[in-house]
């Protein structure tokens, strides 16, 4: 189990995509979207693939919260101090991995929930982490990053 790391500074080079995934056919279907945000915080990577968009702009003092990667830091949520802005990845998460648990319980003992109560296990715990970032986020900013009084 990686450990969340937290990082806190001014973003810089922000790229924002949309990905819409989905169909309609003869008006039915669904669609949906994700952002993904791709920003330096102080010269280090920082990735964030969230379901919703976030209130980031280039000269934010941000914290973000992830799991340190090879290719930089997988945010799970920020805080931005700039905006008073903040915002996490796993709500959704959450609620499908109780959903999986619950309906591999219902179903009973058959092979189906003995593959669903495990995956529903992981997404709920990842959409948990999700959260244990965002409380990570929230507790405040360092003294080295706070404006001084004059």
């Amino acid at each position: 189990m990686a450990t969340l790391t937290k990082l806190e500074g001014i973003a810089s080079n922000i790229r924002t995509d949309t990905s819409v995934h989905g169909s309609i056919s003869r008006g039915k279907g669904s669609v949906s979207s994700t952002t993904t945000m791709n920003f330096l915080i102080d010269g280090k990577a920082v990735n964030a693939d969230f379901g919703e968009s976030m209130s980031i702009n280039n000269g934010d003092h941000l914290i973000v919260a992830g799991v340190q990667k090879s290719n930089g830091l997988n945010a799970l949520a920020y805080n931005n101090l700039t905006n008073g802005t903040y915002g996490e990845g796993g709500g959704t998460l959450r609620v499908i991995g109780i959903i999986l648990v619950v309906l591999g319980v219902v179903t009973g003992m058959l092979v189906i929930p003995l593959l669903i109560i495990p995956i529903g296990i992981w997404v709920w715990w990842v959409g948990r982490r999700a959260k244990a970032a965002l409380a990570l986020c929230r507790q405040g900013s360092s003294a080295a990053h706070k404006p001084s009084a004059a």
